[in-house]
């Protein structure tokens, strides 16, 4: 089953409407209809939404093909719920630094701290009555193209932007 059949199967399951769904979401039936028709695929952050006014993981929803196990101080883990419940189980936390460090390229430890970023706007996983602002330390400069110097400065302009 792709996304789309999954959007809408929860959707029902939910006892909602594609008017009562985009509602939640914030867009339009018609885009709803999109999704759930396959002539548009969600973006990460709005299957993220989807998932959370359906109150379901994002797993449920997405295509993504079985990983390969990975391998980290000894331990394999065949899934992400795997790895959550060792983590859950042990509190060891710092087996995230080992695979951040170890197991990415740059580009995948680029693409962690973006969905990081993305799951620190979504209130299901937002810790409740602190302060949860997040700084950031670095911005990395893009590696895939010729940076030139007004993109520079246009970046140092958003970044020295205090309403930013």
């Amino acid at each position: 089953m792709n996304t789309s059949e999954k959007i809408q199967q929860a959707r029902k399951k939910a006892g909602l409407t594609q008017k009562e769904l985009a509602k939640k979401l914030g867009c339009t039936a018609q885009n709803l209809a999109q999704y759930e028709n396959g002539k548009r695929n969600p973006k990460p952050y709005t299957l993220c939404k989807i998932a959370d006014a359906l109150n379901i993981s994002v797993d449920e929803l997405a295509e993504m093909p079985t990983p390969p196990s990975l391998k980290v101080d000894g331990r394999s883990f065949r899934t992400g719920e795997e790895l959550t419940k060792y983590l859950e189980h042990s509190g060891d936390r710092s087996i995230l630094i080992n695979i951040f460090d170890n197991h990415l390229n740059e580009k995948g430890q680029d693409k962690l701290l973006d969905y990081a970023g993305d799951l620190t706007t979504i209130p299901k996983y937002q810790k409740k009555g602190e302060n949860t602002h997040i700084l950031v330390n670095a911005a990395h400069a893009r590696t895939d193209i010729e940076v030139t110097e007004e993109m520079k400065k246009h970046d140092d302009d958003i970044m020295n932007d205090e309403d930013f």
